[in-house]
Order: structure tokens, then sequence, then C-alpha cells
């Protein structure tokens, strides 16, 4: 076996850890949150005076969710500044995190790209660098509670 095989085999015998499940997690989220076609009640319209408006906080954001939401807000931009940051060259790295993000929403291996390489080895050591990047940018964003 070569080099990569065997780092290939050694990688994906293991276990994934509590890190990896949490990328996984800001991945999916991130992705749904990029995503344009969001779930609407009533009329899909905005009004021009209004759309910029924000309430005032109050005691009664925990109960009705404005709190959840604002915090999963800014974590997502949080996560979006982080990926914005993985370089895509000399290696397509940006590009293997935008399709692993698919793919975790879509809960199969359905999304690729004639960019990445076509050899499984190949594509999951430039994955496990991708995501090495991105765990570098998620923590310095703190998006990663050390």
């Amino acid at each position: 076996m070569g080099a990569i095989a065997e780092d290939f085999k050694a990688m994906t015998n293991s276990r994934m850890s509590d890190l990896d499940y949490i990328v996984d997690d800001l991945l999916a989220r991130w992705h749904r949150y990029r995503d344009d076609a969001k779930m609407s009640k009533g009329f899909r319209s905005t009004d021009a005076t209004c759309r910029d408006a924000q309430s005032q906080w109050s005691y009664h954001d925990r109960e009705n969710g404005a709190l959840d939401a604002h915090i999963e807000r800014e974590t997502m931009k949080a996560v979006d500044r982080a990926v914005a940051r993985v370089p895509n060259h000399p290696q397509q790295w940006h590009t293997c995190i935008c399709i692993e993000a698919r793919n975790l929403v879509a809960m199969a291996d359905v999304w690729t790209s004639m960019r990445l390489p076509q050899n499984v080895e190949e594509l999951e050591v430039l994955r496990l660098e991708a995501r090495n990047k991105l765990i570098i940018e998620l923590r310095r964003e703190g998006c990663l509670g050390d």
C-alpha cells in the first residue's frame, strides 16, 4: 500500500470525535442559513419601511424565541465568515467545505464537483485538510467553545 492509502485507511477506520460532530452540525446549520428557500407563513413580501426594523429587547424574548433566533443568526454569521476565509487555492478546500455542507443537509453523498479529485483517497485527504483549515477559522471566530 502507498502512503496515501495507509493514511486513508487510518483516517476512515477512526471514529468521529465530538469536534467532528460539532463541525458537521455547524456546517449543516450554515447551509440551511445560506439557503434562499426559507419557509414563511402568510404572504412572502416585505414592507419597505419596516424591513430593517429591530424590536427592543424585552424580558419576553426568552419565551418568544427572539433571543434564540438572534444567537443563531450571529453564530451563523460567524460560521459564514470562517468558511469565507478558507482558501480555494492551491487546493479546492473552500469548494470541498461547501459540497460537504450540502451533503450533510441531504444526509447522503449526492453532491460533487468536477473540481474535486475523483480518486476517493485523494478526496478524503483534501476533505480532512479543508476541515482542519475550517476548524482553525471557527476557533478564531469563537464558534468552537474551547
